[in-house]
Formats: structure tokens, C-alpha cells, sequence
């Protein structure tokens, strides 16, 4: 029998990473270069953390869900359990402006891969370009690191055009995989 729930979308984005940044920003496309030195004229700080705070995490996350009119994919209580269980495989980076938080990243990594599992930019985030400044700070880390490809998730290029879009000016590549499904032969 055929699979009847798809659990994930096909088509995912994978970065190569540069350890130099110029030539991760040479392969920026050219919107993406301007939102990135917009960001720059704006004051934002930027911060690796530690000791992740997930309730500062989550609260970013569900407002990005309201913003955005998306289902939450992660409920408060998940979100703190792989941030306890995986917390040695995780990295935090968040993005803000005046101790107001704006934007954030939480990933996972793994040897010389790292990959997304939670991104969330606010209201005003979105208007201080507080994604692009962040990813660029990003980069930093991974050199740190020694990262050599960023798994960027999953995208959808006709129902989520801008996300597709911010991925996609990075440079990376678009990877397509069967996905993720689930299935039950169970009558309900």
C-alpha cells in the first residue's frame, strides 16, 4: 500500500560553507547582499549561546507562527526536551537590538555538517533585516567549527516563497528527497 500522511516536504536547501566569508558572500545573490548591508546599518547585536534559553526561544517561535498565519510545528514542552536531550549537538545564535530579541537559530550539527532546526524572526526582525545580519554572524561560528555544509531544511518554493527565496539567495542548492511519510493500516 501507498504512504497516505506526508509528514515533510520533498525538497530541502543545502549550503556549502566557505571558511573564507568573502566567498560565502560572493555566492549571496544580489537582493540578499542588499538586505544583508541593510542589516548591517542598523545596530543589531549578536550573540552564541550556550546555555539555550528555550522559553526565549519558544516565545519567538510561536509569535513568528501568529506573524506568518503557520501551524507551530513544535509544542513548548518538545522544544525543551530536545534541547535537554541534544543539548552537546546544539547551537543557539539569536539576533537583537537594543536587549530586545528579533531573531533566532537553533541548530544541530553534526562532525562538519550543521542543520536547521528552528528559525524564527519577529515583527520587528523582519523590519531591522535581523534574519540576513544573523545568518552572516552565523557563518563566523561555523568556520569556528570547521562546518562544511548547512543543511537548511525544508522549503516549499510556491507555498512559502520567501523563505524558499531567503535560502535560496544564500546560494545553495535546492536537494529533492521523497520525503517523510507516515502510514497505518489500523481501521479507524
Amino acid at each position: 500500500k501507498k504512504p497516505i500522511f506526508k509528514q515533510t516536504t520533498e525538497k530541502r536547501m543545502e549550503l556549502k560553507i566557505f571558511q573564507n566569508f568573502t566567498d560565502n558572500y560572493l555566492n549571496f545573490t544580489k537582493n540578499w547582499r542588499h538586505n544583508y548591508n541593510r542589516s548591517m546599518k542598523k545596530n543589531l547585536t549578536y550573540e552564541s549561546i550556550e546555555k539555550i534559553n528555550y522559553a526565549d526561544l519558544y516565545s519567538i517561535y510561536e509569535e513568528m507562527t501568529k506573524l506568518k498565519n503557520i501551524n507551530i510545528y513544535f509544542e513548548k514542552k518538545n522544544m525543551k526536551f530536545l534541547i535537554d536531550k541534544c543539548k552537546d549537538s546544539l547551537i543557539y545564535f539569536q539576533c537583537t537590538k537594543d536587549n530586545q530579541l528579533l531573531s533566532a537559530r537553533l541548530l544541530g550539527f553534526i562532525n562538519e555538517n550543521a542543520f536547521d532546526l528552528i528559525a524564527a524572526t519577529n515583527k520587528d526582525g523582519r523590519k531591522y533585516y535581523a534574519s540576513y545580519f544573523l545568518f552572516t554572524k552565523i557563518f563566523d561560528d561555523f568556520k569556528r567549527k570547521k562546518i562544511k555544509t548547512y543543511d537548511l531544511s525544508g522549503v516549499d518554493p510556491i507555498k512559502n516563497k520567501g523563505v524558499y527565496n531567503f535560502k535560496k539567495g544564500l546560494g545553495s542548492k535546492l536537494i529533492h528527497c521523497i520525503g517523510e511519510w507516515d502510514y497505518s493500516n489500523l481501521p479507524y
